[in-house]
């Protein structure tokens, strides 16, 4: 996550000062830069996507247990925690 604003901010300010801020080190901040993205982070893109499309034809009334049914149906099985972590 620091990584991430450091990222974000690095045309702003100077990415040894925001390391400093932050309290991590500019090697560190350099190597997450290099570092592939996981799996998980990539398939929770996928699926987030997934999830927030389904909320949003259903008028934003859908809870965890719906949109659940709702992926279930198209061959995606998501457990109902992760669908309330990607949809917030």
């Amino acid at each position: 996550m620091k990584y991430a604003f450091i990222q974000q901010h690095n045309k702003e300010f100077r990415v040894g000062l925001m390391c400093s801020v932050f309290g991590v080190s500019r090697n560190g901040y350099y190597h997450w830069l290099e570092w592939p993205e996981s799996l998980r982070s990539v398939a929770d893109k996928r699926v987030g996507q997934k999830i927030k499309t389904v909320f949003e034809i259903n008028r934003k009334v859908y809870g965890t247990w719906r949109i659940k049914l709702d992926l279930a149906e198209d061959g995606e099985i998501v457990s109902r925690p992760r669908i309330g972590r990607l949809l917030t």
